[in-house]
C-alpha cells in the first residue's frame, strides 16, 4: 500500500511492464489492461507515459489563461481523469471537461483547479481554462 490513498503498488522492481488498477467503493476491481486475464499496460518502464497533458502558458500561476493538450494513447478509457492547473487567485472556467474543485493556496496567491475529464482509447483533446467573465 502507498500513501494514504487507496493505492496498491504492484509487480517486481525490474519488471518492463505495469499494470492498471482501477478501484471502486475503495476497493480494487480490476488489474490489466483492456480487462484481459493477464496484460500489462503495452509501454516499458523507461518509457514516455502514453497518457500525459502538455500545456501552453506557465501551469505554475504565473498564466491567468492555459491550454491544456492531452492524449492517451492506449487502447482503454480513463473516465473522470483529472488534469490540475496552477492559476493566479480566482475564479475560473474550463473550455471542456467539469470543474471538480477549486483550491486557494495557503498564502492566498494562488488557485489550483482540478477538471475531470472523461479520456477515451486513443483520444486526444484540448482545454482552455480562464478567468470567468
Amino acid at each position: 500500500k502507498v500513501g494514504s490513498t487507496p493505492t496498491v503498488r504492484v509487480g517486481k522492481s525490474n519488471s518492463e511492464s505495469f499494470r492498471i488498477i482501477r478501484f471502486r467503493d475503495g476497493r480494487p476491481v480490476a488489474y490489466t489492461y483492456r480487462e484481459h486475464a493477464t496484460a500489462p499496460i503495452p509501454f516499458a518502464r523507461n518509457a514516455p507515459s502514453p497518457i500525459h497533458v502538455t500545456y501552453d502558458g506557465a501551469n505554475d500561476g504565473g498564466d491567468a489563461t492555459v491550454t491544456a493538450q492531452w492524449e492517451n494513447e492506449l487502447e482503454e478509457a480513463f473516465p473522470q481523469a483529472r488534469i490540475v492547473f496552477v492559476l493566479p487567485k480566482g475564479n475560473y472556467r474550463a473550455s471542456a471537461g467539469a470543474s471538480a474543485r477549486a483550491i486557494e493556496s495557503d498564502d492566498s496567491r494562488f488557485t489550483v483547479l482540478e477538471v475531470r475529464i472523461d479520456l477515451g482509447p486513443k483520444s486526444r483533446g484540448e482545454m482552455v481554462v480562464k478567468p470567468r467573465e
